[in-house]
């Protein structure tokens, strides 16, 4: 007989002591209209002193009912889980993630995420983002999500990020508005009148302690290196996650106007602009979905 756990398990609205100690191989799989499946290779967790090792898993996971189902031929395992921080994407699929967490250390690899926000698709090859707190000595409060310990102590690497094609008369227009004193040096720097897709590799985004470091290298058209630098906050209260950006520079030019104005032209309801402050509102959806304004 088939084995039937209630686990709770939240990883942006519930604290932890420490992260849960949680370890899937191989996972690939798919999410859209607040639904999503998965396969693992593997799966194992040890959560408030409940291990389960799982082989050849199939793994079904609800946003609108915030649960997420594990099973395997002779194990059924169900765990209550937020999936607040997919509130900005209308769907995606994922192949070759694996994810490793420790008591202090928390991180996930993926070869291949595909991200579609309407109109525009992104496709990512080589992600890794982890969380490391071994060496913070107060955390905060003790109680510690995996969004808190990013914020802390967290790090994000893409080996590369296709962004499709931009108007790059409307790029370079932004651009000079932002840097009217160096307008024949952009000209000069960034040709006309064409269309080509902009591929950014090698990003590299570091936090510490809410402030953000980050570059990457802008491939084809442009070839130049984007230098990012912001303040990131996690208002848990208002469960919504808050970027001050302080920095955007391409060269030496400045396009935090026009990273905003990108940002803004996507109109997700759940991600606002005000001045250089990018907020995600992380309950948006959820709230919504269960009947509250």
């Amino acid at each position: 007989m088939k084995k039937l756990l209630f686990i709770s398990l939240f990883f942006t609205h519930q604290a932890f002591s420490a992260f849960p100690l949680v370890k899937f191989s191989n996972l690939q799989g798919e999410f859209a209209d607040q639904r999503g499946t998965a396969y693992a290779d593997s799966a194992k967790y040890d959560i408030d002193k409940v291990k389960i090792a799982h082989k050849e898993i199939d793994v079904q996971f609800n946003k609108k009912e915030k649960h997420l189902v594990i099973r395997d031929p002779n194990t059924t395992v169900e765990l209550g889980f937020d999936f607040s921080f997919l509130n900005v994407f209308k769907s995606l699929n994922f192949t070759g993630a694996n994810l490793d967490s420790t008591t202090k250390k928390f991180g996930i690899a993926i070869d291949e995420l595909n991200v579609f926000v309407a109109p525009s698709a992104y496709e990512l090859h080589e992600l890794l983002v982890t969380t490391d707190l071994t060496q913070v000595d107060d955390p905060g409060s003790g109680d510690t999500t995996v969004l808190d310990g990013f914020v802390l102590n967290g790090a994000l690497a893409i080996k590369s990020l296709h962004i499709g094609k931009i108007d790059q008369d409307e790029f370079i227009n932004f651009v000079i508005q932002e840097n009217p004193d160096r307008k024949d040096e952009i000209i000069k720097l960034f040709p006309r009148n064409k269309m080509i897709p902009i591929i950014a590799r090698n990003l590299k985004l570091k936090v510490d302690k809410g402030i953000i470091d980050g570059r990457v290298l802008l491939d084809s058209w442009i070839n130049t290196n984007l230098y990012i630098g912001a303040e990131m906050k996690n208002l848990v209260r208002e469960n919504k996650l808050q970027i001050n950006l302080t920095k955007a520079k391409l060269g030496y030019f400045s396009i935090k106007k026009v990273i905003l104005n990108s940002i803004r032209k996507l109109n997700i309801d759940t991600i606002h602009v005000n001045g250089q402050v990018i907020t995600v509102d992380l309950g948006k959806v959820v709230a919504r979905s269960s009947g509250k304004n």
